[in-house]
């Protein structure tokens, strides 16, 4: 349910104000001019884990698969969906390599 005093969530908002542009540039009438400000992107900045904290994450599974795929999410940036779909031929031990398929977007 959505309240109506609720602002909108920044990606809500951005999906209307682009909406909003494609349809008044199907009119393309000089007489529906409209302009919308570009929208600013946010400035906050993402939580940075301490050292102590990284380290303590990576030691509380109790498992060796637990901690290495904690490792790898960690130290490679992964996303979630990257590390479930990993398989043993996606890592290239010769070169050092893991190979991410089908990442965000499946791009």
């Amino acid at each position: 349910e959505i309240q109506i005093n609720e602002k909108p969530s920044r990606s809500s908002f951005k999906h209307l104000v682009y909406g909003l542009r494609a349809m008044f540039s199907m009119f393309k009438n000089e007489e529906l001019l409209l302009a919308l400000p570009p929208i600013k992107s946010s400035k906050a900045l993402p939580a940075v884990l301490s050292q102590q904290e990284v380290k303590t994450l990576l030691k509380t599974p109790k498992l060796l698969k637990h901690r290495i795929l904690f490792a790898i999410t960690y130290d490679c940036g992964l996303r979630i969906s990257e590390v479930l779909n990993l398989k043993i031929e996606d890592l290239d031990f010769d070169r050092k390599q893991i190979h991410i398929k089908q990442s965000k977007h499946k791009k």
